[in-house]
């Protein structure tokens, strides 16, 4: 409770809002089913398309799994952005990466993402990725986004259905604490096991993409 009112105390009103409402959700589980964030109460922060066309690129910072086939496996510099416009409810987009931030192990990961809203909600909260060469292919939700600093999503595919991600985007507030997005993290996914996926060594590649190896500084 004491990490709960540091936090809120620092945040703004919109914030401590989320906060506190995710905390009760959090803690109603059983009476929510499967999923505590799947509450349309909760949908207004959990708005994908309120973010886009001007969605910017971002980087995986972090998951409760070890190991993700989809991005490399222990890939630490995972990009991902959008690559083509959006039409309708879709849009090209590409997931590229490398093993360290010195170009070892790179590759990448085309395909499109068609967002849909799951039952009850109003929003197109989830996000439904098809490879271009039906490969790879995955569904996740939205548990919380942030359009200028952090998105945390739940990806069925790992976990046994629990499995989540981090993602920071690559902004004016990459650099900056971000202690609520790090506090909804934790709520919904478990302080433990965690993951650091991100590290300083992928400074050396961002800002740049290379078709045939990934990830790669121009």
């Amino acid at each position: 409770m004491t990490t709960f009112l540091s936090v809120i105390a620092t945040m703004s009103t919109l914030l401590r809002i989320l906060l506190a409402t995710v905390a009760v959700f959090a803690l109603q589980e059983s009476a929510l089913g499967q999923y505590p964030e799947l509450n349309p109460d909760l949908q207004r922060f959990q708005n994908p398309p309120h973010c886009y066309p001007n969605n910017g690129e971002w980087v995986m910072t972090k998951r409760n799994f070890p190991y993700d086939h989809h991005f490399g496996g222990t890939a630490k510099c995972v990009k991902y952005e959008r690559i083509g416009p959006i039409v309708g409810s879709g849009m090209n987009v590409r997931f590229s990466w490398c093993q360290d931030g010195y170009g070892r192990g790179c590759g990448s990961n085309v395909g499109r993402y068609v967002l849909t809203s799951t039952p009850g909600y109003s929003t197109r909260n989830q996000y439904n990725f098809f490879a271009v060469n039906g490969v790879g292919s995955f569904r996740m939700h939205t548990i919380y986004k942030d359009c200028s600093t952090c998105f945390v999503g739940r990806y069925r595919y790992a976990l046994n259905g629990y499995g989540c991600i981090q993602w920071r985007r690559l902004s004016h507030t990459f650099n900056r604490r971000a202690d609520y997005c790090d506090f909804i993290f934790d709520l919904f996914c478990g302080n433990a096991p965690k993951y650091q996926v991100y590290d300083d060594s992928c400074s050396r590649v961002i800002g740049g993409y290379n078709g045939n190896y990934g990830w790669w500084k121009k």
